[in-house]
């Protein structure tokens, strides 16, 4: 894939100073368009097969990646659920769909504290048994960075 590829997504330079929160920031456009067409689950397998490379910064970069997406899946789960409740008390509703999504952002943030600086993903959550599909290729092939995201 030529994000992982062609760009900087992995961020490799051991001396960058480009704080990962604004490294995740930048990103997040990208991976919600990705998630939109339905990609960022074969990213993440491209991923999976980077944490097995010989390149040990690279290897931990994928991993974090792999991190990140998945707390953004977590989050984005746990959105939809808020909205789904939000919705059935009839809140919000007055508001503009930007204002709601802010709304539904601010909530899962106070609620789930764990996931507050997660990224933000849109759109839908992968179907389980495609997410399963990732977690065993990772599971087949562990690296020593494996653990970094195996607990998402």
């Amino acid at each position: 894939m030529v994000i992982v590829e062609e760009t900087d997504f992995l961020n490799l330079s051991p001396d960058n100073k480009f704080p990962r929160s604004e490294l995740l920031s930048a990103w997040t456009p990208i991976l919600n368009m990705l998630n939109k067409h339905h990609l960022l689950l074969d990213l993440m397998k491209l991923l999976v097969e980077v944490t097995t490379q010989d390149d040990d910064l690279k290897s931990k970069q994928a991993a974090l990646w792999i991190n990140d997406i998945s707390r953004g899946f977590s989050k984005l789960e746990r959105c939809l659920h808020i909205k789904l409740d939000l919705m059935k008390r009839n809140i919000g509703t007055e508001l503009s769909v930007k204002q709601q999504f802010e709304l539904i952002v601010k909530v899962a943030d106070s609620t789930y504290t764990k996931l507050k600086h997660a990224i933000v993903l849109k759109g839908k959550l992968p179907h389980p048994s495609e997410f399963k599909e990732v977690l065993e290729e990772a599971m087949q092939n562990p690296s020593q960075h494996t653990l970094l995201f195996l607990d998402r």
